[in-house]
C-alpha cells in the first residue's frame, strides 16, 4: 500500500515522476489536452489520485478551451423531484437558457447515501465547464469539494452551512410573511403553520417569515415541522395541529402539495375551507389552482430562477476568479377562494 503525501505538498513534478513522464506531459494530461494518449492520461490521473494531488478544475477547463457543456447535478431523491411541479418548471428554465446560450446540458442524478466518488471522477475529466447544483443537504460534501477544487458552481436555493457559494433563491421569508399577513387581513385570528423540514433553506426561511408575521402582531407562533413537503405530510401535520390547537382557524402550508394534503385532512374532520379554516400554500402550482376550492398560494418564479442560475454559471465559467454572486428573486401573493374569510357563526 502506497502512503499518500500531504495534498498541500504534492506538486506537478511529483505526479510526473510517479507516472514516469515529463512534467509538461503530466500537466497536459491533467488539463485535458487531446494530444496526450489515453494510456498516458490514465497513468497520470492514477498517479494524481494515488498521491492526493488536487486538480484545479477551473484551470483545466480554461486550458482545454472549454467543453461548451454545463452540468446539472440533482442531489435529491427522485420522489421529491417528480412529486410536484417545482422541478419540471426549474428544468424548463434551465433548458431554455442553456439552449439560448448554445450550451449542452448534462444532467446527473446521483442517488442519496451513495458515494459521489464516481461523479467526482467524471467531473475531474473536464466534461463540463461548470455545474448547477440542487441539494437540500446541510454542508453538502459534494458542493464543498467542488468549490475547493475550483469548479464553477451555482446552487439553486440557498445552501445550508456552506459560506461563499454562488446561488439563486426566492425570497422565502418575505413570501411566508406575506401569506401569514394575508390570513390576518382576511379576518382569520389564529393561523398555524405546517413547516417544511428546517434542515432545508426553504423550510427554515418560510418558518422564519411566518414567525416574524406572528410576533409583529403580538401573537405566539403555532407550527409543526413536517419531514418533507409531500401531500401525505401535509395531511398528517394538519390533523396534528387541529388536534393540539383546536382554536386554529387558518393554516399556512410551506408548499402547495402540503396544502392539498391539509385540505383533504380538514374535510375528513368536518372542517370547511374557507369558512372554518382558511388555507394558503407556497408555489402557486397548477394543481393548487384547480383544487376545490382553488388554493391561495405564494407564487415563486421558478423558471426565472433556472435561467438566472445559467446566467451566473456562464459568467463564472468566463471568469472563475469573480466573487461569489447571490440573487434573491421576489415572490407575490395569489389570493383564491381558500382564504376568502371565515364564516361568522351566530
Amino acid at each position: 500500500m502506497t502512503d499518500h503525501l500531504d495534498a498541500r505538498a504534492v506538486r506537478m513534478v511529483d505526479v510526473a515522476k510517479f507516472a514516469g513522464v515529463s512534467q509538461t506531459t503530466a500537466s497536459r494530461a491533467l488539463s485535458g489536452f487531446k494530444s496526450v494518449s489515453p494510456a498516458t492520461r490514465a497513468a497520470v490521473e492514477e498517479a494524481a489520485q494515488t498521491l492526493g494531488y488536487e486538480i484545479n478544475l477551473a484551470a483545466r477547463s480554461l486550458a482545454s478551451r472549454g467543453s461548451q457543456s454545463i452540468g446539472f447535478v440533482v442531489a435529491e431523491p427522485s420522489a421529491h423531484l417528480w412529486g410536484g411541479t417545482y422541478f419540471p418548471r426549474l428544468l424548463q428554465g434551465i433548458t431554455e437558457a442553456t439552449e439560448g446560450a448554445n450550451q449542452q446540458l448534462a444532467i446527473f442524478m446521483p442517488q442519496p447515501n451513495i458515494s459521489h466518488q464516481r461523479l467526482r471522477r467524471y467531473l475531474a475529466q473536464g466534461h463540463v465547464d461548470g455545474l448547477l447544483l440542487i441539494t437540500s443537504t446541510r454542508q453538502d460534501p459534494l458542493l464543498v469539494d467542488l468549490m475547493r477544487r475550483g469548479m464553477p458552481v451555482v446552487v439553486g436555493g440557498r445552501p445550508i452551512g456552506v459560506a461563499g457559494a454562488s446561488f439563486v433563491d426566492v425570497d422565502n421569508s418575505h413570501g411566508a410573511a406575506m401569506a401569514t399577513s394575508h390570513l390576518f387581513e382576511r379576518g382569520y385570528c389564529n393561523p398555524a403553520h405546517i413547516a417544511g423540514p428546517t434542515d432545508t433553506a426553504a423550510g427554515e426561511d418560510r418558518l422564519s417569515g411566518y414567525c416574524t408575521a406572528m410576533t409583529s402582531r403580538g401573537r405566539t407562533p403555532v407550527f409543526r415541522e413536517a419531514t418533507d413537503f409531500s401531500f401525505q405530510q401535509g395531511a398528517e401535520v394538519a390533523l396534528a395541529i387541529m388536534r393540539e390547537h383546536p382554536e386554529t382557524d387558518a393554516i399556512f402550508a410551506a408548499g402547495d402539495s402540503m396544502a392539498m394534503g391539509a385540505l383533504t385532512a380538514l374535510r375528513t374532520i368536518g372542517r370547511d375551507v374557507p369558512g372554518d379554516v382558511g388555507l394558503i400554500g407556497f408555489d402557486s402550482s397548477e394543481p393548487a389552482a384547480q383544487a376545490i376550492p382553488p388554493l391561495s398560494s405564494i407564487y415563486q418564479p421558478v423558471e426565472q430562477l433556472g435561467s438566472e442560475m445559467v446566467r451566473l454559471i456562464l459568467a463564472r465559467v468566463k471568469d472563475p476568479a469573480q466573487p461569489a454572486q447571490q440573487r434573491i428573486l421576489g415572490t407575490r401573493l395569489v389570493a383564491r377562494d381558500s382564504s376568502s374569510g371565515p364564516v361568522v357563526r351566530r
